[in-house]
């Protein structure tokens, strides 16, 4: 499975690997396009990284929560805009 994705309308490529600020500025990117199978993708892999966190028993990670939640947002408005 390839990491890289690619923003088409923005001309903005990323990896999912990248950190919790790179995902949040892409998903910005997508929610500006109205790209809402990448911010799910971002969301998903957001949500992954929040449950291994739990399991392995490592602290609450505030940025990512933050994230999440804006990341969260953006998806629930492009579905008010369809």
């Amino acid at each position: 499975m390839s990491y890289g994705r690619y923003i088409t309308d923005a001309s903005h490529s990323f990896s999912l690997k990248d950190g919790a600020n790179e995902l949040l500025k892409s998903a910005q990117l997508a929610f500006k396009v109205k790209d809402k199978k990448i911010l799910k993708e971002i969301f998903v892999e957001m949500k992954g990284r929040q449950q291994r966190r739990s399991q392995r028993g490592k602290s609450i990670n505030p940025v990512l929560n933050n994230n999440i939640a804006a990341v969260e947002q953006y998806l629930k408005e492009i579905d008010i805009d369809d």
